[in-house]
């Protein structure tokens, strides 16, 4: 296995001569093959579990209750939450990442996050960022709104005047131009 300091790392060595003996392969082969002896196999293999590993399963098994408790919608945030704030058990967030990955708990994805370019315009601005006009109908602005449905599109699209509030108390000729029931061209 990897050299640390001119050292082999028989912790690494061991699971794998596990697996391969497993598959039918002797550990007497494995053990040369990997550089790891056969009498320091065989101690890895009777010792007993280490208070860690007994930890580890301990919290996996913590952290399956509390996601089949969320009806699967945990992801390791919100579970290492529940662990420390609510069950006041200390634990890192990395680790309850890294139990949640070997156990195969995943929660439902956040939601979307929208990706800025930066440095990219997305449109010409055309009133250098200056909407307050003196007169009626002197700047008009939209926003068009996607709304997915049902296999097909739908565009929501609004549209507003902008004025200065001093200018929004013109009375009724100012309500005659947003009558919504005005037919347009």
């Amino acid at each position: 296995m990897a050299r640390r300091g001119g050292r082999r790392r028989p912790k690494r060595a061991h699971p794998v001569i596990d697996r391969l003996v497993d598959a039918g392969a002797p550990v007497q082969v494995c053990c040369r093959l990997l550089g790891v002896s056969r009498q320091g196999y065989y101690r890895y293999r009777k010792r007993p579990t280490s208070s860690t590993q007994l930890r580890r399963l301990w919290l996996t098994g913590l952290i399956r209750e509390i996601h089949i408790a969320s009806r699967g919608t945990y992801g390791y945030r919100r579970i290492h939450a529940e662990l420390t704030i609510g069950m006041e058990i200390p634990c890192s967030s990395r680790l309850v990442s890294v139990l949640m990955t070997k156990a195969g708990i995943v929660g439902l994805p956040g939601p979307m996050r929208v990706k800025r370019l930066k440095g990219v315009a997305t449109a010409d601005d055309l009133v250098n960022r200056e909407f307050h006009r003196l007169n009626v109908n002197e700047l008009w602005v939209t926003d068009i709104t996607e709304n997915p449905s049902k296999g097909r599109k739908s565009f929501l699209r609004g549209s507003s005047r902008c004025l200065q509030p001093k200018d929004r108390r013109l009375g009724n000729q100012f309500q005659a131009g947003l009558n919504p029931r005005r037919e347009r061209p």
